[in-house]
């Protein structure tokens, strides 16, 4: 997570980033994985999150839950492999960034 810069400072919005998205992960025009591959790649990348203390993002469509090849099997498994990690507490990234002492100076 990190607040982008506007106008040469950084701005009070947190913006975290996706990091997988189901689609992606099944769809034949795009990786096309089967339901075990999808779950050790998401394992693996859910592990490097975890190495820098990053945030992992999931987008688990709703209408995907009722696929009879993946759905809430897949769903789950996939909040398994994700579930290992430690909680990240976003609330303390709400507050702004604190100024350089450099930049302070006059």
């Amino acid at each position: 997570p990190y607040h982008p810069w506007v106008n040469g400072r950084p701005s009070p919005l947190l913006e975290i980033p996706l990091l997988v998205m189901d689609g992606t992960a099944r769809a034949p025009k795009y990786m096309g994985l089967s339901k075990s591959s999808a779950v050790e790649r998401i394992g693996r990348l859910a592990a490097r999150c975890r190495l820098v203390g990053g945030v992992f993002t999931l987008l688990y469509h709703n209408d995907a839950i009722d696929m009879p090849l993946y759905g809430v099997d897949l769903y789950c498994q996939m909040l398994d492999a994700i579930g290992a990690a430690a909680r990240f507490e976003w609330e303390k990234e709400l507050e702004p960034p604190v100024p350089c002492a450099i930049t302070q100076r006059h």
